[in-house]
């Protein structure tokens, strides 16, 4: 039996290779060791994927939940608004009639009533508020002058 062609000896080697790789490398202690990590990366994949979703889900709620309230603050406040212009109180302040009250119009002051009460000039503002020393000393330590 002396010499093997190289065809031979490849086919050999080839099935030498294939009954390795059936009983040593692919038996179902190694095919199930292998099979572990490659799942648990899978399940860490979609597990991270999960979460980074919900995440993200959660951002566009607390978003969307914190427009609801300033919203809801808008229309509270504009109930609010309608609530007082609808009130007597605006009414007067807007000097809107009330049921009930009459408008006067009332003519402008005469010149007798415009020169009653003089306007004083920044001198005799100064000499009328004149204080002696001990009042004086009262504003100071006290804050209010006596009048």
């Amino acid at each position: 039996m002396g010499v093997r062609s190289k065809k031979e000896q490849f086919r050999i080697r080839f099935n030498r290779l294939r009954f390795w790789l059936k009983t040593e490398v692919l038996d179902f202690n190694n095919i199930l060791l292998l099979s572990i990590p490659l799942l648990f990366s899978a399940l860490l994949i979609a597990s991270v994927g999960s979460i980074a979703k919900n995440w993200e889900l959660q951002q566009q709620m607390n978003a969307k939940q914190t427009e609801m309230e300033l919203l809801q603050l808008d229309v509270n406040k504009t109930k609010l608004e309608n609530q007082y212009y609808a009130s007597d109180e605006y009414q007067e302040l807007e000097g809107k009639q009330l049921p009930g009250e009459v408008m006067i119009d009332l003519p402008n002051n005469s010149e007798i009533a415009k020169n009653k009460h003089p306007k004083l000039t920044l001198d005799e503002r100064i000499e009328a508020r004149k204080l002696s020393n001990f009042e004086q000393w009262l504003e100071f330590l006290f804050g209010s002058a006596k009048s």
